[in-house]
């Protein structure tokens, strides 16, 4: 069963929550732009997770533009490391494919961090080895 939650707004960025059975979803649109937004992102992401207490969690990036800095990926995901976003399994989806190799940065930093993270060009795959993968 799908249950909508609120939509979360700031400068920048437009979050929209969805509740699924075994994981939360969050969509991400906008403009990419500053580690600073990206991280106030994040702050309202960890705040759903941690109001639904949800231990799962899918991201679609829809967000266009121009992706931070691979120095600036790894410096955001060191920031999220004291996050509780820290302890809930993400699965990360890129929409705009050509840019996966900048996001893979951060990737690897968050796996070197302790993070169970990975991430993925298509939902559906990031949805099996959310729901499925040990």
């Amino acid at each position: 069963m799908k249950m909508e939650s609120d939509s979360a707004d700031a400068p920048g960025f437009r979050l929209r929550f969805e509740q699924r059975p075994g994981y939360l979803l969050v969509e991400v649109r906008g403009r990419r732009g500053s580690p600073e937004i990206a991280l106030a992102a994040f702050a309202s992401i960890a705040a759903e997770c941690t109001r639904l207490q949800a231990r799962k969690l899918l991201v679609v990036d829809a967000a266009h533009g121009t992706p931070n800095s691979p120095q600036a990926l790894a410096g955001i995901m060191r920031t999220l490391r004291e996050s509780p976003l820290a302890t809930v399994r993400i699965a990360y989806v890129v929409r705009d494919v050509e840019n996966i190799p900048v996001f893979q940065h951060a990737e690897l930093e968050g796996l070197d961090l302790g993070f169970n993270l990975r991430l993925f060009a298509s939902e559906r795959d990031a949805e099996i080895w959310l729901l499925y993968s040990e």
